[in-house]
């Protein structure tokens, strides 16, 4: 986890103790699940495969569970402090030349529940199954984001820009301690009749392709940064007044 702190210029008496904070989560999970060993546990994999490999002969799909430790988080920003954005970006670990390539559709969505080291295609957890294979998911995206399968080479990263629902997600995490569980697709390659997929990093290969959670808040004012920013107020006031 890494905490970059930029200041905010809110004001001569707040500019030195007003700060807005950016702050980057690794996952602790983020595999492949995979619908032709729906059973198959892919943790000891370097790759987060999204995707589908759907030809005459064989039809498979491929999803990413991502899962964020909930306790980081709560951790690393305050109660009471606010999320002004967040993102998400997966960095490709590996190329693949038998993709046909082109620009795509990848969606991020709420996962129901949290995937464990042990997730698979038909459960969350060992002995715990999805009531849908492939992943309980809410089924309006957090982000949805295009991606030219044709550029991916090692360390070529897609990043989902901000939106409403991903800050609410992490605000909820924040006030409320809920989970950040998120299941990746591509929905138009999934319906296709071909081979595509991206080899996204995964939590198992190297830490740089990582899928990094980028938070961006305001944390709540200390007490003492409020009393200065009282104070400062204050005698702006008095010196209008004379």
């Amino acid at each position: 986890m890494l905490i970059r702190t930029t200041a905010l210029t809110l004001g001569v008496a707040v500019a030195a103790t007003s700060n807005a904070d950016v702050i980057d989560f690794a996952p602790t999970v983020a595999q492949t699940i995979r619908s032709n060993v729906p059973d198959t546990n892919f943790s000891s994999g370097s790759q987060m495969i999204v995707g589908a490999i759907n030809t005459a002969s064989s039809e498979q799909l491929f999803r990413g569970a991502i899962s964020f430790d909930v306790s980081q988080i709560a951790a690393a920003i305050p109660v009471g402090s606010t999320v002004n954005s967040v993102t998400l970006e997966l960095i490709v670990q590996a190329g693949d030349s038998s993709s046909v390539g082109g620009s795509q559709s990848f969606q991020i969505h709420e996962l129901t529940e949290t995937p464990t080291d042990q997730v698979t295609w038909n459960s969350f957890d060992t002995g715990s199954t999805w009531t849908t294979p492939g992943g309980d998911f809410v089924a309006t995206p957090l982000a949805t984001e295009s991606f030219d399968i044709s550029t991916a080479a090692a360390n070529v990263s897609l990043l989902f820009a901000s939106t409403t629902s991903l800050v609410d997600l992490i605000q909820s995490a924040v006030d409320a301690g809920t989970p950040v569980d998120i299941v990746a697709i591509a929905p138009g390659v999934e319906a296709g009749t071909v081979r595509n997929i991206v080899r996204w990093g995964g939590d198992a290969g190297l830490g740089s392709q990582d899928p990094v959670l980028t938070v961006d808040f305001t944390p709540i004012p200390e007490p003492a940064s409020a009393l200065l920013a009282g104070v400062g107020l204050a005698l702006m006031a008095v010196r209008r007044r004379g």
